[in-house]
């Protein structure tokens, strides 16, 4: 034996698991002898990210040496070859291959690649086995073993770890034994015969090749020859032509299924005998049904490239591509072929016509093949694009669509009896050869070259070929395993026979094929030696078919040739041929035909015989020799010859005669029947003139009888079109609704059901006409037929909500079927599928319940995120107003001012979210009341005007006189929110705001020349954090809460908003008022007055109680910096506890809301006048903007303030809050203490000397303003207690003089002094003449009303420095040597450059020297720090 034939001749087993695979690995392998002559290779799901430990773990545990397979290893017995990790795995010659998956992906279904390679390369020395695993690896696999006659063994899934891959594997059918992995070795050991002296010879081998082995090594051979040859008796087709080894293995494989040994053939043949069943289900297995759609994907991929585009390039204009699959099974490989020759003549624009020819020989395949009907396991095979063009989804698989369908005939044909097809352009027979022996292998390529017409193409497997000896077919594509027919069709080869022969029984030795051919090889040398030359004729004496040497007899003569055997008989023996065949007829099936003659005594006979059975009757002419007596001549050969002719033509002359006789018989036959006929037709004619006379009067009753039918037919035809389009519409509208629908009759039969009843009864077509109660519903209802009683018996339908199976529910409706007239006929069952309403209505159940929990929820969120959001803004806010105090450079000022700026939008965009809580929650409460709108509209326009200003813009109020009744806040609120937006995006152009009356309302309106508003929007812009693209992208900032705070501001008013917008033009946005009359109490120079009045500045003593730390100290820094009493707390708790201590009564609490200790801000302010035994006016701030919080503080009398607020507005309120106390507390002393005390006002500007005016008189003062310093003078000097309010630059003498001069004059009224420039000399010169504070401007109101009661309380109870002295000393004590010499300097008002100049250092260093002078000192500013150094005596420089 030479290697290859070794290495080909080798079993390989694969195996193949998963999850609990190597358990199952292990007692597989544990029993294996090491010596078995097979090849093992280990399939298994590895990691393809790490090394694979498989070899190692496997190794201790079998005999067989275990190595991983590497790519281009041959394969060698007593091997265990492990797959890697992350790889494909496949055999060829016994040489493995490795290759990446593909796309780069981690490997699917390795197994199935292995076993499909390996069924190819090994064939029935193939084996495989499916071990412990999750999935279906193997599932698709196994069919090729299977095909091939391997082996295929499954692990009993009770013994596997995890039964996936075992149980999917025996749901194919595929399996032959199913074991534990421990009892598999025996049924190795058979498979791979254990040859130890070599591998085992191929099985189609013959026995005599055995004779030099050891006959202990070879396995004694079973005898299925009985077997056989019952089947053969049994079978429909004939077995005695497919391999032996073939029809061996599929009955050890029924065998072993039954639970029999390999060698208990007779009990199994008992089996057969008795039982019906395994004798059909073994007839079954024989007819191997392995295959798929686009198998071999390289194939079809040719044909659609090459092949198919060439046929429809050969066919004529009028001729169909025809094609055959022969073997069909169930209509996969048709299909397929279908689909790809549709394609390609569509791709093409071929107009041709496609007719497929599918045949296979079990009626069960091709019933299945008919039907078209697949799982949805073909979704591996078929693309999702076939899939969707050519098969509708149905039942949980799919079924080809009926256009595909109708291009393919199925036809149950035996492609080695019957005649098969012709004129083929492509024939399919592919894996058909791999079953069958040489001679049916010969019959069937013989078929395909019949049906092939010349040049057409046969397709077969990839293991077939025509034959070694063929000459009909030459390879066209080997790669593709094409052949083109090129020869002559051979018909001795094709052998049809009538039926199974009669067959001997089998000799010993002697195999069925053998006796099969000698039966054939006996009738054939039958037929050519001994039988008569023949033709069979048809009914008009044509040939049909010619049989032996049939030119002896006949002779075709010269022209056109006809299919008559008349014309190619001798004319001696026409005539009575032709009187032969009439009178050879059923009663005579035998006549016979005399004198043919060849050449000198030679003769023939015709016999002619009548054949039945049919269509149409045919004769068999049969030809046979005669020998003719020569008469005796004894003279010379001339006399002989002459003697020859002589009889020749009396013979010719006496059959002259005769058919001359015959002949004038014959005439005298036809004239006298032709006599009689002459007379019939003469009275047959005039009956005919009678009946046509009859038919014409019958034809005009006739006419106007058919026109009444035509009328009617077409009215019947308009009604049955009717009738059909309206039962079309009802049947699509049952079929096209989800609704179960079940039509009973009176018996509660079953009349009718839509599709969707399936789902519920699981009814078929035939269960029509069953009754209910037989059916039983998938849903848990106890008796439908109850309701349905009652709905007949009562004729009021019902109703019920069924529970089904999956969660599922129904509304069951039963009600009766009423008919025409009113009378029911049955009931109608309806069954509603109401899942979804109850699976909504308890969502919506759960999404309420959701929504409160969200609701609350939100509130804590708000509550905690606007708390921590609002927290360090309102630091960020005190920590600017703090750095502004401190400002050093115009640059310092720049960013200050930014982030002020930033703050200020930051606390805008809060408060947008803020009013849009408020609003919905309900704590804004407009108070309507007449309104004049000029005032309005007026402050508007000074408000937005420098901002206009700044982009270019033009802003125009048109004023209006009309009052109109609203909240003046809220309204003034929504026309700032559209001001505001028409001011942001608008780029050019100008904005106006004006009022238009319209009967009994005022329309505000505001125009823009903006980017305006799409027409899709206009409507949406006021949604909340609504903003459009090209908005977001001009604006850049905001949450889109203006317009619908304006909108939700509107409703709450019901002042109806509206908005006109052209995109690109501008927009128009109005808000209609109601019109009232003017109130009589109001007066608008007052108010605008008033308006212009500044703020009033109180100090007083604030409890301030606020738990974060940071916050806490800052808010008391400022404070205190505006010259405020701060007293801190972190916590009611101590804010109590100090009010309890008898200490002063604050003059306000500030308080923040959310405080930690358990007790609120808003109980703190509620609990503290009990302690302290007065009101307290209170301040709440929160970051908390949830209802709930809002609505709390709204229902008290405390003012709300929501962080971030500026440090601005918080003092004015503060401020706001102190002076309605203080008027409230001490109105009368404040009157006394403002009647003895006179503020004088010395400044060169009116508008200042006025806004003083009204401030201090604001606060009960009484005022005297003074233009210059000279004209203060000119007064006599005031007697009572002053203060003197003066500004430092003053045109003629300036403020520095006038106290200067009032100090010579031992002038005792406290002075303070105001100046725009903060320079030190300024500071020192206006302090050292008597100033007692010298306040920079801008001041704010709170800072010169706390300066000049400084000043006057200062005046009357005499200066109190001690403690300010000693605090400033401590302070100077911190300074080095060289800040007091910087400090000396600037005191001295020398600029820095002189500063550095005069102590030799750097400008730089003077200006570090200076910050840290104030930085250590405290002071806020530069006045601050002369007031400082005066308090402490520091000289200067």
């Amino acid at each position: 034996m030479s290697e290859h034939e070794a290495r080909t001749g080798l079993p390989v087993i694969a195996i193949g698991a998963s999850a609990g695979g190597l358990e199952a690995s292990r007692a597989l392998l544990k029993e294996l002898p090491g010596d078995v002559q097979a090849a093992f290779i280990l399939i298994l799901h590895l990691d393809p990210s790490h090394d694979s430990m498989m070899v190692d773990l496997l190794a201790n545990h079998t005999k067989l040496k275990v190595v991983q397979a590497a790519d281009g290893m041959t394969l060698q017995a007593g091997y265990l070859y492990v797959i890697p990790p992350g790889v494909f795995l496949t055999v060829a010659q016994r040489t493995m291959c490795l290759t990446a998956p593909d796309g780069g992906k981690s490997v699917r279904l390795p197994y199935d690649v292995l076993l499909r390679s390996l069924a190819k390369d090994a064939a029935e020395l193939s084996g495989c086995i499916v071990l412990s695993g999750t999935g279906s690896d193997g599932s698709l696999g196994i069919a090729d073993i299977h095909a091939a006659g391997g082996l295929v063994i499954a692990q009993d899934p009770e013994d596997a770890g995890y039964p996936g891959m075992p149980e999917s594997a025996i749901a194919t059918g595929f399996v032959a034994r199913t074991l534990p992995a421990s009892q598999m070795v025996a049924a190795l050991e058979q498979f791979a015969g254990r040859a130890p002296h070599g591998i085992s010879p191929a099985k189609n081998q013959l026995p005599e090749q055995h004779d030099t082995a050891d006959p202990a090594s070879i396995a004694p051979a079973v005898d299925y020859r009985e077997l056989l040859s019952f089947l053969d008796d049994h079978t429909t087709q004939d077995i005695a032509l497919y391999k032996p080894g073939t029809l061996e293995r599929r009955i050890g494989r029924r065998m072993a299924m039954v639970g029999l040994g390999a060698g208990e053939v007779a009990r199994y043949l008992d089996i057969l005998k008795a039982d019906a069943d395994e004798r059909a289900q073994l007839s079954a297995d024989l007819l191997i049904h392995v295959t798929s759609f686009f198998r071999d994907p390289g194939v079809f991929e040719h044909l659609s490239a090459r092949v198919v585009p060439d046929l429809l390039a050969g066919l004529a204009a009028d001729q169909p591509l025809r094609v055959w699959v022969a073997g069909c099974s169930t209509g996969e490989e048709a299909y397929s072929l279908a689909m790809t020759f549709t394609e390609v003549m569509e791709n093409i624009g071929s107009k041709a016509g496609l007719q497929i020819l599918a045949s296979d020989i079990d009626p069960d395949a091709i019933t299945a093949a008919r039907a078209g009907f697949f799982t949805k396991d073909i979704e591996a095979d078929v693309s999702p694009e076939r899939l969707a063009r050519f098969f509708v989804p149905e039942n949980g698989g799919w079924r080809v669509t009926s256009a595909l369908r109708d291009q393919i005939v199925f036809t149950v044909a035996d492609l080695l009896s019957d005649p098969p097809f012709s004129r083929i352009d492509l024939v399919s027979c592919r894996n058909v050869l791999i079953y069958l022996g040489p001679e049916a292998q010969k019959r069937v390529i013989a078929r395909c070259c019949f049906a092939l017409r010349q040049g057409g193409l046969l397709l077969l497997g990839s293991a077939e070929m025509p034959g070694q000896g063929d000459t009909c077919f030459a390879v066209a594509d080997k790669d593709s395993r094409l052949w083109q027919r090129v020869g002559k069709s051979h018909t001795g080869d094709l052998h049809f026979a009538a039926g199974k022969r009669e067959e001997t029984a089998l000799m010993p030795g002697q195999t069925l094929g053998r006796r099969n051919s000698l039966a054939d090889l006996c009738r054939r040398l039958v037929l050519e030696n001994y039988a008569p030359a023949a033709a069979l004729l048809n009914a008009q004496l044509d040939c049909v078919y010619l049989l032996g040497p049939t030119e002896k007899y006949l002779k075709v003569s010269q022209g056109h040739l006809g299919p008559g055997i008349l014309g190619m008989l001798p004319k001696s023996l026409r005539v009575r041929f032709r009187a032969a065949v009439a009178s050879c007829k059923a009663g005579n099936p035998l006549a016979r035909v005399t004198g043919g003659r060849i050449s000198g005594t030679s003769g023939f006979d015709i016999a002619l015989h009548t054949v039945s059975g049919g269509p149409e009757p045919l004769f068999l002419a049969c030809f046979i020799d005669v020998v003719r007596a020569r008469p005796e001549t004894s003279g010379s050969d001339a006399a002989a010859a002459q003697d020859r002719q002589k009889s020749d033509l009396e013979a010719d002359l006496e059959a002259t005669r005769s058919d001359l006789s015959d002949a004038l018989r014959d005439l005298e036959d036809e004239v006298e029947a032709h006599g009689a006929d002459r007379a019939e037709a003469l009275s047959i004619n005039e009956e005919f003139q009678s009946t046509n006379e009859e038919l014409l009067a019958s034809k005009e009753e006739l006419q106007s009888l058919n026109e009444e039918l035509t009328a009617l037919n077409s009215q019947l035809q308009e009604t049955l079109e009717r009738h059909r389009i309206t039962a079309n519409d009802l049947q699509n509208v049952l079929f096209s609704t989800d609704v179960a629908t079940l039509f009973l009759d009176l018996d509660l039969n079953i009349r009718f059901f839509t599709p969707a009843t399936r789902a519920i009864f699981r009814l078929i077509a035939s269960d029509i006409g069953r009754p209910l109660a037989d059916l039983a519903s998938v849903t848990r209802d106890d008796d439908p037929t109850e309701d349905a009683r009652a709905v007949l018996r009562f004729s009021e339908p019902i109703e019920r909500e069924i529970a089904g199976a999956d969660a599922q529910w129904f509304l069951r409706r039963v009600q009766p079927y009423r008919a025409e007239g009113g009378h029911f006929e049955g009931v109608v069952i309806t069954y509603v599928d109401i899942t979804e309403r109850k699976s909504i209505n308890a969502a919506l159940v759960a999404a309420t319940l959701e929504a409160d929990r969200a609701t609350r929820a939100k509130s804590r969120f708000l509550a905690s995120a606007s708390h921590d959001l609002r927290q360090p803004m309102q630091a960020m806010a005190l920590l600017n107003a703090l750095i502004a105090r401190h400002k050093r450079s115009s640059e310092g000022a720049r960013l200050t001012a930014l982030l002020d700026q930033t703050l200020t939008s930051m606390t805008a965009m809060l408060d947008s979210m803020l009013d849009v809580n408020r609003i919905d929650s309900g704590v804004v409460r407009p108070v309507m009341r007449p309104v004049a709108i000029a005032p309005l509209l007026q402050r508007l326009e000074d408000e937005f005007a420098p901002q206009c200003e700044l982009k270019r813009l033009k802003l125009r109020s048109v004023p209006c006189t009309a009052w109109v009744q609203t909240d003046p806040q809220l309204l003034e609120q929504m026309l700032r929110n559209l001001l505001s937006n028409a001011l942001k995006y608008t780029l050019d152009g100008g904005i106006l705001l004006g009022c238009r009356r319209r009967g009994t309302s005022l329309t505000v309106q505001v125009y823009d020349t903006g980017i305006g508003v799409p027409k899709s929007e206009t409507s949406t812009i006021f949604d909340a954090y609504h903003q459009g693209s090209e908005v977001q992208a001009l604006a850049g900032h905001g949450l889109g809460l203006g317009l619908s705070i304006v909108q939700r501001l509107g409703k709450l008013m019901d002042h109806p908003v509206d908005v006109r917008s052209k995109p690109g033009k501008g927009s128009a946005f109005m808000v209609t008022l109601p019109i009232v009359e003017a109130a009589p109490d109001e007066a608008l120079p007052v108010q605008q007055s008033l308006a212009a009045a500044p703020p009033a500045v109180r100090h007083g003593v604030i409890l301030l109680v606020e738990d974060e730390g940071p916050l806490r100290e800052l808010l008391k820094e400022y404070l205190v910096k505006e010259g405020h009493t701060v007293i801190a707390h972190a916590n009611a708790k101590d804010a109590l506890s100090w009010a309890s201590d008898d200490a002063a009564q604050p003059d306000l609490l500030l308080t923040d809301y959310d405080l930690r200790g358990g007790t609120s801000g808003l109980r703190l302010a509620q609990d503290l006048p009990d302690v302290l035994g007065n009101a307290v006016p209170t301040i709440m701030l929160t970051g908390d903007i949830t209802a709930e919080t809002l609505k709390a503080i709204g229902a008290t009398d405390f003012r709300q303030v929501t962080k971030p607020v500026m440090p601005q507005v918080l003092l004015a309120l503060i401020s706001d809050m102190l002076q309605a106390t203080h008027r409230a507390r001490s109105r009368k002393a404040l009157r006394t203490d403002a009647s003895d005390s006179t503020v004088h006002v010395v400044d060169d500007d009116p508008m200042i000397r006025e806004t003083m005016r009204r401030l201090f008189e604001a606060e009960g003062w009484n005022v005297i303003c003074h233009a210059s310093a000279e004209d203060f003078l000119a007064l006599p000097r005031p007697d009572s207690v002053a203060c003197l309010l003066v500004d430092a630059i003053l045109p003629g003498m300036s403020g520095v003089d006038l106290l200067t001069l009032l100090q010579t004059e031992n002038s005792q009224m406290p002075a303070v002094m105001l100046t725009g420039h903060g320079d030190a000399a300024m500071a020192v010169a206006g302090m050292k003449a008597g100033a007692s504070d010298l306040i920079e401007k801008p001041a704010s109101a709170a800072e010169l009303l706390a300066s000049v009661r400084h000043a006057v309380r200062m005046a009357r109870n005499g200066p109190a420095r001690t403690g300010s002295r000693k605090i400033a000393n401590q302070r100077f004590a911190k300074l080095t040597a060289r800040e007091r010499q910087v400090l000396a300097h600037v005191l001295a008002g020398e600029p820095n450059k002189i500063i550095a100049a005069d102590l030799g250092i750097n400008q730089r260093t003077v200006e570090n020297h200076r910050a840290a002078v104030m930085r250590k000192t405290g002071a806020a500013s530069l006045p601050a720090l002369v007031r400082m150094a005066l308090a402490a005596d520091v000289q200067e420089a």
